[in-house]
């Protein structure tokens, strides 16, 4: 019997397992090829396919391939951008996992389009605006959640603490890093950076709950069955005995 109860538990642990994990519930792109000039750049956001147009002046892809018009590297962490989690992370919202990101220094305007709808998708930014230039973000008709920022203390991104503030659809930066989600559903979007500036960036993420939750695959749903399938087996031989 407690071969069995053995057995049981660890089928229904493997499927359970299996399942999506809400705790880390996002997706970042993985930025796998770009163009300058040209200004484009593609990828995947986990299975479904990624891809920017617009024009930028530098970029850096996942696997650390970097074409920049400004800084090589950050002053903390080298190439991860990302690396300090504290300006990206939020309530149920992670930062990003991938390093990759669209580098502008100039006035531009960007649209990202994806494979698949994406609902309230996510974007991270990488200092924007500094001490002698803000940089504004507008997003036109499409409205926007701030999740988490650089300002404060214990919240610094590579280049430290910084600034933002919201007008409606615009965002503007000094010295900002953090996260944002549009609201709606999503198979592109386009924003317009409206100032120049030494160097910022961003990137994308999709947030895997409602709309975007990953459904466990078939074999998923077998392997939890067969455990339950143990577990009747088990209590009817018990009864039995």
């Amino acid at each position: 019997m407690r071969k069995i109860l053995k057995v049981v538990s660890a089928t229904v642990a493997a499927g359970m397992i299996a399942l999506p994990s809400a705790a880390s519930a996002q997706t970042w792109a993985n930025w796998t090829t770009a163009s300058t000039p040209g200004g484009t750049m593609s990828g995947t956001i986990g299975a479904t396919t990624i891809a920017y147009s617009g024009g930028m002046d530098g970029y850096q892809l996942s696997d650390g391939t970097t074409r920049t018009a400004g800084v090589t590297s950050s002053p903390n962490c080298n190439y991860a951008f990302f690396c300090l989690p504290a300006a990206y992370t939020s309530a149920g919202v992670a930062g990003p996992t991938n390093n990759g990101f669209i580098q502008y220094t100039a006035v531009h305007t960007g649209t990202i389009t994806f494979g698949s709808a994406v609902t309230n998708p996510l974007i991270s930014f990488i200092s924007v605006g500094n001490g002698g230039a803000t940089v504004h973000y507008d997003f036109g008709a499409n409205g926007f959640a701030l999740l988490s920022s650089n300002t404060g203390a214990g919240n610094q991104a590579a280049w430290g603490s910084g600034t933002n503030s919201i007008a409606g659809n615009i965002i503007t930066g000094n010295e900002f890093s953090g996260t944002i989600r549009l609201n709606g559903t999503f198979t592109s979007f386009t924003y317009s950076i409206l100032d120049n500036e030494n160097w910022h960036g961003l990137t994308v993420g999709r947030d895997d709950v409602g709309a975007n939750a990953v459904v466990p695959e078939p074999s998923t749903y077998a392997l939890m069955g067969a455990g339950l399938l143990a577990v009747a087996v088990a209590a009817r031989r018990r009864r039995k005995a």
